[in-house]
């Protein structure tokens, strides 16, 4: 054992010997070409004299048949007067990749004596610089890292920078540092940058590859739109909006006031899951609502919003202008569809009917529903009650190729009773509506009429507004000439009984 360590202990010491008459060469930087993005080395040594070359070394990663992350041969140079050397090898099947990491050579000098290659020490090593960037797009800004030249000491780092608006490079900053932010960038740019690592020899430096960012700003949905604000079956407000299923949003808020004066509050959140959402909102449907949809990017920066949505309330009362039977309709406009609206329909219901379109306007917002075709109708099978609801339907032009239709709250209005009662009637009389005693009624329910004789016995009796009293009694015979007295009885629209009694005098 003791000789096998003499042995390897002799063996060194020649080693040693035998170099020390060959000068060692010393890497003077190593730099990126920005060309053909390959590593340069460039080299020196004090007397070439006695070298017949020098062997260049690079650390492996990835290779065949060496160990990871160890120096091995990539380049043997036959010449003592080359010093610059660029690493286009593809030694144990791996290249320089100065545009993914940093890379790291050493070099040494050999001469050729007596069928033995005879080595120099080493070099130091060197390992270039590589720069990477991280776009904060919240911030706006550039976020520019490296690591440290390594193989002399470094005066200071030169970050130079270059996007769309200056195509050649410029020096951004000086730093001993190794990273720097980049403030007050512009959006959706693409920014170059590379550092120049300088020695405090003079007119050494050695540059690192280039790194490529690209600024993306969020991008707004080409559609964010306000399909609708109707009141439904369940008398609530609801809501719909379309839009792109966007990989640049975060979230959606549903926003509401009350008043465009008055500032917005956030109804709801919708997670940017889908290209349509819904809502129902519980609120007075007497009342006007706006609603918006805003689109928020990840940096909770607010990028787009819809147009508004506007719920339509209609508002309707009693009214006898010039003595007609009318009820006034009026309601709000639904001003903020992206086509405008269409036309307005107006429904009506009575006495619990179905309900059934009236008219259309294209853009107004007061109607006075005329009842007198209510008003004694010759109808027999109907009979008015007096209730009459509606509701507002407003239909958008086309957009997005299809409409949309917004319905107001329903409005109901009871009519008041009328009734006017004749003081007498001709069976004879030529004129058909005086042969009749039948009161004109409109507007109740639970109609009785009943007529007695001067004795108080009863002659006649309907529950038919459009039936009447021919004078006749006994099955067809004229009642005498006189004064008979009437009786009507009647529910109002208050749900209360009404009963009336006077005298019609009988005429022939």
């Amino acid at each position: 054992m003791k000789k096998i360590i003499l042995i390897f202990a002799l063996f060194f010491i020649s080693k040693i010997l035998f170099s020390q008459d060959i000068a060692e060469a010393t890497i003077d930087y190593i730099t990126v070409n920005h060309m053909n993005k390959k590593v340069e080395i460039k080299w020196s040594v004090e007397s070439s004299d006695n070298i017949d070359g020098y062997i260049i070394k690079r650390k492996i990663w990835n290779g065949a048949g060496v160990v990871d992350g160890t120096f091995n041969n990539i380049e043997i140079i036959n010449s003592n007067s080359q010093f610059l050397y660029t690493d286009f090898s593809t030694e144990y099947y791996t290249e320089t990749k100065p545009y993914t990491r940093s890379e790291e050579y050493i070099v040494a000098a050999f001469r050729y004596e007596n069928n033995t290659v005879i080595y120099s020490n080493m070099s130091d090593s060197h390992k270039t610089v590589f720069v990477e960037i991280e776009f904060d797009q919240c911030e706006k800004q550039n976020k520019i890292s490296w690591n440290n030249y390594k193989g002399w000491t470094v005066k200071s780092y030169e970050l130079f920078v270059k996007n769309n608006q200056n195509n050649s490079y410029q020096l951004l900053t000086t730093t001993t540092d190794s990273s720097f932010v980049h403030t007050n960038i512009l959006p959706n740019e693409t920014y170059n940058y590379y550092i120049r690592a300088i020695s405090y020899q003079d007119n050494i430096f050695s540059d690192s590859n280039e790194a490529e960012v690209f600024t993306s700003s969020a991008v707004a949905p080409e559609l964010l739109y306000a399909d609708y604000a109707t009141v439904n079956s369940q008398n609530k407000i609801e809501l719909k909006f379309t839009t792109e299923n966007d990989n640049d949003i975060k979230k959606y808020k549903l926003l509401r006031s009350n008043s465009l004066a008055n500032n917005f509050d956030t109804l709801h959140i919708f997670e940017n899951n889908s290209n349509e959402f819904s809502y129902e909102d519980s609120v007075d449907i007497h009342i006007n609502y706006f609603y918006k949809l805003v689109a928020f990017d990840f940096c909770e920066n607010e990028i787009l919003e819809s147009n508004l949505a506007q719920n339509i309330v209609l508002n309707a009362n009693l009214s006898n202008t010039n003595n007609l039977k009318q009820n006034e309709l009026n309601w709000n406009l639904y001003n903020f569809w992206q086509n405008g609206t269409e036309q307005y329909n107006i429904y009506r219901s009575s006495d619990s009917s179905d309900f059934e379109l009236i008219v259309s306007f294209s853009n107004e917002t007061f109607f006075a529903d005329e009842l007198s075709d209510f008003i004694y109708s010759q109808n027999e099978n109907y009979q008015s009650k007096g209730q009459f609801c509606y509701y507002i339907e407003a239909i958008s032009n086309n957009f997005n190729n299809k409409k949309q239709t917004s319905i107001s709250n329903i409005e109901c209005v009871i009519q008041e009773p009328i009734i006017y009662i004749p003081n007498a009637f001709n069976p004879k009389s030529s004129v058909s509506e005086n042969r009749i005693f039948k009161p004109k009624i409109s507007f109740l329910d639970d109609y009785l009429l009943i007529i007695y004789n001067r004795w108080g016995a009863k002659i006649y009796q309907t529950n038919s507004i459009h039936e009447g009293w021919d004078g006749t009694i006994n099955g067809g015979n004229l009642a005498q000439i006189g004064t008979y007295t009437y009786y009507i009885k009647y529910r109002n629209q208050n749900d209360k009984k009404v009963e009336k009694s006077g005298f019609v005098n009988l005429i022939y």
